[in-house]
């Protein structure tokens, strides 16, 4: 997995997005698998960290993959582009994150 990745970057206004409420102890689906995806976007703009994981939520409860920062923005390089489930799961709290797959 390799992210693009951008501090304090607001993409809110640019494209449509989902939002999705994330918790520290349960992994939860973000995107379903999708052979047509060439790229997808997170923005983060809670003050908690999450970790993004290219697999299904059910595999495990475990914080790794990709940490998308508090307040940031992370995408997809589309040569590199993971085409099943991704999941996520807070560091702490409670967080809310916005996707966008293209």
């Amino acid at each position: 997995m390799a992210f693009k990745r951008e501090r304090n970057a607001n993409i809110y206004n640019s494209v449509n997005l989902t939002s999705v409420t994330l918790n520290a102890t349960t992994s939860t689906t973000i995107l379903a698998a999708n052979t047509d995806r060439m790229s997808y976007v997170i923005s983060n703009d809670s003050s908690k960290d999450v970790w993004i994981k290219e697999q299904a939520a059910s595999v495990d409860d475990d914080k790794k993959g990709e940490i998308v920062w508090a307040r940031s923005t992370a995408s997809t390089e589309p040569d590199q582009m993971y085409h099943g489930e991704v999941s996520a799961i807070a560091v702490s709290g409670t967080p809310t994150i916005y996707i966008k797959e293209v």
